[in-house]
């Protein structure tokens, strides 16, 4: 069973994240072709972006879809047309599927309350709310160490508040059963967030912690309120605090020596950041092979 958008992980079924794994896992031994050569994805980023960009390329590039690049800059956007009638121009065209980041999260709401669209769409990163791609590639990393999830404790520092990486990590990682430990000073929690286990403490939300996600300080969305001083001091990740046997992952970009130390990421337990960054390939193909393969099938 295959599915229209992807918006976020909450629409997603056990059995669909399942699924998204192992077509990823075979893509990466090569166990399998692409079976959607010839359509047609339009990549819209109205944010920064090197990472999920270029692995959602790269990810049609192997799988032989075609590439349209367009940005609110060059587009008719600038001249006041609406988002509907960009969606049903793209449709028009003959585009397939539409890869979008943006700040606007009213873009992804409009896409979800409109069954008009028949262009897909995949969430490459909305706002502060949600990036499910990255979560579902933070998944697939984890599974490639661990046989099984549940019950494992993943612990998740730093900007929490504007991290839509973290958003969407658990909201999977509680479809998953693990334990969620959330470690951040108060300036960076968001009270709305439950379920979960808070930590002003480093140390205390790091203990027996089999996994560690990292979090840019995302001074574009705080303009320079947050003491960075007071956070190094109390929330970097280094060799002397962070658990010896876990495993360290990292959305990027990295922010080196201020969330974790230069000789962390210099150690074996931070491979698994470059281990992410070569999973979103795999992960983002699988993706777009899903929802491309029979768009007939789609729920």
């Amino acid at each position: 069973m295959t599915f229209k958008h992807l918006i976020d992980i909450n629409s997603l079924t056990l059995k669909q994240i399942d699924d998204i794994f192992k077509l990823a896992r075979d893509f990466q031994l090569n166990k399998i072709k692409s079976s959607v050569v010839g359509k047609n994805a339009a990549i819209y980023f109205d944010e920064n972006s090197t990472r999920t960009r270029f692995s959602f390329e790269m990810g049609c590039h192997n799988l032989g879809l075609r590439i349209f690049n367009f940005n609110k800059e060059t587009s008719s956007i600038q001249k006041n047309e609406s988002f509907f009638d960009t969606i049903k121009t793209l449709e028009a065209l003959g585009i397939n599927v539409l890869i979008m980041r943006s700040g606007n999260e009213q873009f992804f709401n409009e896409i979800l309350n409109n069954e008009s669209f028949k262009i897909k769409v995949v969430n490459a990163g909305c706002a502060i709310k949600s990036h499910p791609t990255q979560a579902l590639t933070d998944y697939y990393t984890l599974k490639r160490h661990y046989s099984s999830l549940n019950g494992k404790t993943i612990a998740i520092v730093g900007d929490i508040m504007h991290s839509r990486v973290a958003k969407s990590d658990i909201e999977l990682f509680k479809k998953l059963n693990m334990n969620i430990n959330l470690i951040a000073p108060p300036y960076f929690q968001d009270i709305n967030i439950k379920g979960v286990n808070w930590y002003n403490n480093l140390e205390e939300g790091l203990k027996n912690a089999n996994a560690v996600i990292a979090l840019r300080i995302q001074n574009e969305r705080i303009n320079g309120t947050v003491p960075i001083i007071h956070y190094v001091k109390n929330y970097r990740l280094d060799t002397n605090n962070f658990p010896k046997n876990a495993l360290l992952l990292h959305p990027g970009p990295q922010n080196r020596d201020i969330e974790v130390s230069n000789e962390l990421l210099n150690t074996k337990n931070a491979n698994t950041i470059l281990e992410q960054v070569a999973n979103g390939v795999y992960v983002r193909m699988a993706i777009l092979e899903k929802m491309l393969k029979d768009d007939n099938e789609t729920v």
